[in-house]
């Protein structure tokens, strides 16, 4: 290549050594360097040349620091307050030193860690509800992750509230955790309310229990009145004389809710002198306050075990008062109990159990029309045998199935759930779905028809026969429906298509068990039947109604379309609002129409809520809510700062535990060097457009200044 090279040198110095007609000297260098530059390009370019380079960077370790600013850092110690002294911490000309050899990352941190991104000391904040330390530093493990993260600076109380014992997390932990403890670490008199234990869900007109869990440090033997109010009224109160430090006294307190919907109480204990804090003197909570009782209408077409146990499950759930109609067979009916009035009464729920069997008279198919098949109110129905056929027809309204023919072929059969059943609220009976589809499997059979009534459309099937196990051929055919649930509007219905229902209560203590399936059951669908809402194609719902400041609420939503078919990738929106603070997220697409998100709750009150569903810019439609929490001091449970945790967590990270006053050492302890880096690049350039217009270029101006002296 060099030969070539000097050979085509040479051809153009010679070629430019004389000219015709004459050029000065000057310009015909300037025309030989033109040519001479573009053909060893050319000839560059002909051997595919390739450019090597070798990059070396010197990268300084990444440190994260994390500044806690719970509301504990409010504390005052002696005639010091927490976050004064972390401030003071942070000022430290130690971080400056630090600065030089290392990039440090600022977070301020309490439920989770958040970037400072530009640091102000005297800005910082500290009125967090709750401390999650293991949650904050995974949070800067992963926002560190594709540096060069070496390693964290924690400065803290060390009181945690939330989360797990960051002390596990500090096991594997990959880097060093030097701690710096604000606060002092013994413990200070106090008093507080440590717990409130009550139901979250009660009835009005009943009195309801609330105990009160009280514990101290530094007052033996005092005394304090424990008080239960509402909206400023005392509703109940008992004094306490206070044992030995660190000991749960529990006060027992009573209250009767007279008004539906959520009510707001608190509990509060009288202060003492030199108590270190009265915050963590009261507290609050909610509760839903529902109907005294519900009133649900059992109607049957004659006595039988079916109605006696089923009324008997019903009546032992003290929130509920069951009425009995069963027809006679020559006309009229038995009232259970007797004398209690029914013609007039709007009953919350329904149960139809092998109704009618006898003709329906005017005075009673004018009030099923009023109060059931007019409104279109919800009912459970239990099929039972020689049912009249235009007593059906008449309720066709309000049946999730269609009234055509006669039953025939009456068969003991066992039951299995569907896979929508195995996910249907009223059918579980435990929390582990492994245990609920077993709990189902171990009941005894039932009798159900193997030409039945034909479920509408719409209508879930929840269970259906198992031909195995009830001695009939495999097949589809088989498989007859014996659970129905239909959700239309504000219409609900369940149907069991099957009778003899009682052998899951009594049967089932024969072979060692219980009737927890039946009893689970049969209530949870009264409930669910009593509580009239709208089926929406939008869904949105908390796991719980009422919570405690800082806790994960987790949203739940589905999304259906006017099929009501499940409807995936679509925008939840979520919307959160408490007073002036509004907070808005996205739901998470878990699949088959269903997304949910969590949110932490900041501070105690009554949140709104509200969903809206997009797909492709579309709104699907809207949903809503509100949930409650009560204030809670839980920054204020422990006063003293946990030194022996934040010793811990630096001796199993292999970093150190400082005081405030020995922050000034941590440089020197700081031992992670940096690290080069070395990076390789090869650049081709025969593909390089641009050195192509730089040889055209040249060509060009050669050929127009030779041209323009005359030369061609």
């Amino acid at each position: 290549m060099a030969g070539l090279c000097l050979v085509f040198l040479l051809l153009t110095a010679w070629l430019y050594w004389k000219t015709y007609p004459p050029l000065s000297r000057g310009m015909r260098i300037f025309l030989g360097v033109l040519r001479g530059v573009a053909i060893l390009l050319v000839i560059l370019l002909l051997f595919h040349p390739v450019i090597h380079m070798i990059r070396h960077l010197v990268q300084k370790p990444d440190i994260a620091v994390l500044v806690d600013t719970s509301r504990s850092m409010s504390i005052k110690d002696g005639n010091q307050i927490r976050s004064d002294v972390a401030k003071s911490v942070l000022k430290n000309s130690v971080f400056r030193e630090i600065q030089q050899n290392y990039n440090l990352h600022y977070y301020s941190f309490f439920t989770h860690a958040n970037p400072i991104r530009h640091l102000a000391v005297d800005s910082l904040k500290f009125t967090g509800d709750g401390t999650d330390i293991s949650q904050s530093l995974r949070d800067v493990r992963k926002n560190l992750l594709d540096r060069y993260f070496s390693g964290v600076i924690l400065i803290s109380d060390g009181i945690y509230n939330l989360g797990e014992n960051p002390v596990y997390l500090g096991q594997n932990y990959d880097v060093p955790i030097y701690t710096i403890g604000i606060g002092n670490p013994e413990a200070k008199k106090d008093v507080l309310i440590a717990r409130v234990l009550t139901n979250e869900v009660v009835y009005a007109k009943n009195k309801v229990p609330v105990d009160v869990v009280v514990t101290h440090y530094g007052f033996e033997g005092q005394k304090v009145m424990v008080f239960l109010k509402q909206g400023g009224r005392v509703l109940d109160s008992k004094p306490l004389t206070l044992g030995p430090s660190n000991q749960e006294e529990m006060v027992h307190l009573f209250f009767t809710p007279l008004r539906e919907g959520f009510q707001k109480y608190e509990v509060s204990i009288s202060g003492l002198k030199s108590e270190f804090t009265r915050v963590n003197n009261r507290r609050s909570f909610y509760v839903k306050v529902l109907k005294s009782k519900l009133k649900v209408l059992i109607l049957s077409g004659g006595p039988s075990l079916d109605v006696k146990f089923v009324r008997r499950i019903l009546d032992n759930d003290e929130n509920m008062k069951v009425t009995v109609l069963a027809q006679k067979r020559g006309g009229g009916y038995y009232v259970i109990p007797k004398k209690r009035l029914w013609r007039n009464v709007t009953f919350d729920a329904y149960v139809l159990i092998g109704f009618p069997r006898w003709q329906i008279n005017s005075d009673l198919k004018k009030f099923l029309k009023s109060k059931i098949i007019v409104p279109r109110h919800s009912l459970l129905f239990i099929e039972g045998e020689n049912m009249q056929i235009a007593g059906l027809r008449f309720l066709q309204p309000v049946l999730p199935f269609k009234v055509d023919q006669p039953p025939r072929q009456l068969r003991e059969v066992y039951l299995q759930l569907t896979p929508l059943g195995e996910t249907e609220d009223i059918l579980r009976v435990s929390d582990n779905l492994e245990s609920t589809i077993s709990a189902w499997q171990d009941l005894p059979p039932v009798d159900t028809y193997l030409q039945n009534y034909s479920p509408l459309p719409g209508t879930k099937i929840l269970a259906v026969i198992d031909p195995p196990k009830s001695k009939l051929p495999q097949g589809s055919q088989f498989k007859k429906p014996l659970i129905l649930l239909r959700n239309v509007g504000k219409e609900k219905n369940v149907a069991l298509m099957f009778e003899n229902i009682w052998r899951w209560d009594l049967m089932m203590w024969g072979i060692g068990k219980n009737d927890e399936v039946i009893q689970k059951f049969l209530t949870r669908t009264v409930r669910w039947l009593a509580t009239r809402v709208e089926n929406k194609p939008v869904q949105l719902k908390t796991d719980r109604q009422i919570y405690r400041s800082g806790e994960e609420v987790v949203f739940t939503g589905q999304v259906y379309n006017k099929a009501f078919v499940p409807v995936d990738g679509a925008d939840f929106k979520i919307r959160v609002k408490s007073g002036k603070d509004t907070l808005s997220f996205l739901l998470n697409d878990i699949g088959n129409g269903k997304y949910e998100g969590k949110f932490r709750i900041p501070a105690g009150g009554t949140y709104t809520y509200t969903g809206e569903a997009f797909l492709n810019d579309l709104k699907l439609g809207e949903a809503g809510g509100k949930f409650s929490a009560g204030e809670f001091q839980i920054e204020f449970l422990q006063t003293r700062m946990n030194e022996k945790l934040l010793r811990q967590i630096s001796s199993m990270t292999s970093g150190k535990y400082y005081r405030p006053e020995d922050v000034s050492r941590l440089n020197k302890d700081l031992k992670v060097p940096s690290r080069e880096l070395s990076s390789e690049n090869e650049y081709t350039l025969w593909n390089i457009w641009l050195l192509l217009a730089v040889i055209v270029l040249l060509f060009a101006v050669e050929w127009s200044i030779r041209r323009r002296k005359g030369l061609l």
